[in-house]
């Protein structure tokens, strides 16, 4: 958002700039959103949103049950591919192949929120976070909306018999972010927060015939409670993945948070006899760092502080939370004063989604905090640090402290030279554009 301000600020400046004042129908703009974001109140009242999405749904369920049975899946087609041109900002939905993966047209991951949202309010139904990579296609993603659209409707299900993989990944935290390719599979590990849309421009580079699969934080859907001790959390994922992969040798690596569950991994896989081949670890340090050696006696407000300070470390803004503005609230109220800043910075999180990441967090924190690693051996470490310092302030190493031990403690835990990699950026920019092409390209030289 930053480097966009930047431009259009350049872009004023120049003589062939022309700045346009226009009229706005906001109340065509704002059917696009779930809910009222807080940057819109001033312009509609919530009730006029929710009641637009609730005649909208209503309106799309009156003309599907108008409809014989056979000819719903077509209906429900159009709509989806509507909403997806949409989101791409194509002129015609036509462009757009059934088949085609979306992440390939260009879908980002901020695109992929505003795509589940136009979807929750255009067909009216609860939609996982991670749509995008379990059904990377139109068709795949009508398939398993027609389970959820029809389920209040006399007529049996229109989803195909042979789609079996999105029922299933309801029951693991295995996200595909590239499921094709002829090589072993990479399983990645997400940081503390449990999104694994950060690899999926990592995945981009890697090539198209390396597969790679996120393996998320359970919590972040309903009906599920995150783990709070590492062993449990490593040992779910190894289930996960080798429901896919059953024997080694296995590629396993995670980012921040993520590596220390990687790590975890590795051991218990070695328990079960199996090999790892690769082990990246990225980004984060064997110590607990001093901010959260106390996380034990957090209170509502501290959790929330700190996750806001995550948040801006990762978007780059200043969010305007502090103990003192938190402390004034409620606990049911500074969370919502959360969203609300958040949803000013452009994160079109729902209630719902924050308190679930909120409960990641901690859980995610207290695994982290608990954990006493053991040495590893016959398993390599590849340790990628990234070379610029202070995104995460006291959560990481400092200059000074790289420089006594530039692996970060992993070197004491393995019975193996560490191979340690310095990649471009910082903590999340070595995600990112373009510093993740050196990254992929360090790992790279390991998938074989």
């Amino acid at each position: 958002s930053k480097q966009g301000l930047f431009a259009l600020e350049q872009l004023l400046q120049q003589d062939l700039a022309q700045v346009g004042v226009m009229s706005v129908d906001w109340d065509k703009w704002l059917r696009q959103f779930y809910s009222l974001p807080p940057f819109y109140e001033d312009v509609a009242p919530n009730t006029t949103v929710n009641t637009t999405v609730r005649e909208t749904n209503l309106d799309f369920k009156t003309e599907l049950e108008a409809l014989p049975a056979n000819q719903r899946r077509d209906l429900l087609v159009e709509r989806v591919r509507t909403q997806v041109a949409k989101t791409l900002g194509l002129s015609s939905p036509d462009q757009i192949e059934l088949g085609q993966r979306l992440i390939d047209l260009g879908l980002d991951s901020l695109m992929a929120v505003q795509l589940r949202n136009h979807l929750q309010s255009s067909v009216g139904c609860s939609l996982r976070s991670t749509l995008l990579f379990d059904y990377p296609t139109i068709e795949a993603m009508v398939d398993y909306l027609s389970q959820e659209v029809f389920a209040d409707l006399d007529s049996p299900s229109l989803a195909t018999q042979n789609n079996s993989t999105g029922n299933d990944s309801f029951l693991s935290t295995l996200v595909p972010i590239q499921p094709e390719g002829s090589k072993p599979p990479l399983f990645l590990v997400s940081g503390i927060l449990g999104n694994v849309f950060d690899f999926q421009q990592l995945a981009g580079h890697l090539g198209s015939e390396q597969p790679l699969y996120g393996l998320r934080t359970l919590g972040l859907e309903e009906d599920f409670q995150p783990y709070t001790r590492m062993a449990d959390i490593a040992a779910h994922h190894i289930k996960a993945i080798q429901a896919l992969q059953p024997n080694g040798p296995y590629l396993l690596g995670g980012h921040s948070f993520g590596g220390k569950v990687a790590f975890e991994m590795a051991q218990q896989l070695r328990n079960q006899g199996q090999e790892v081949s690769l082990l990246a670890i990225m980004d984060i340090q064997v110590e607990v760092p001093a901010p959260e050696k106390d996380a034990a006696q957090w209170d509502n407000t501290k959790c929330i502080t700190n996750l806001a300070s995550i948040y801006e470390s990762i978007l780059g803004q200043n969010l305007n939370i502090s103990p003192k503005i938190l402390q004034s609230l409620h606990a049911d109220q500074q969370l919502s004063y959360l969203l609300e800043q958040l949803q000013k910075a452009g994160q079109m999180l729902s209630q719902t989604e924050l308190k679930r990441i909120l409960a990641v967090y901690k859980a995610n924190t207290e695994a982290s905090t608990s954990y006493l690693p053991q040495k590893i051996d016959l398993t390599p470490i590849n340790f990628f640090r990234a070379s610029e310092v202070g995104a995460l302030g006291d959560y990481l190493p400092n200059q000074a402290m790289t420089l006594e031990d530039p692996t970060w403690g992993w070197g004491q835990l393995s019975t193996q030279p560490v191979k340690l990699h310095v990649v471009p950026g910082n903590h999340f920019m070595m995600m990112m554009e373009p510093q993740v092409m050196v990254l992929a390209k360090r790992l790279q030289a390991y998938l074989i």
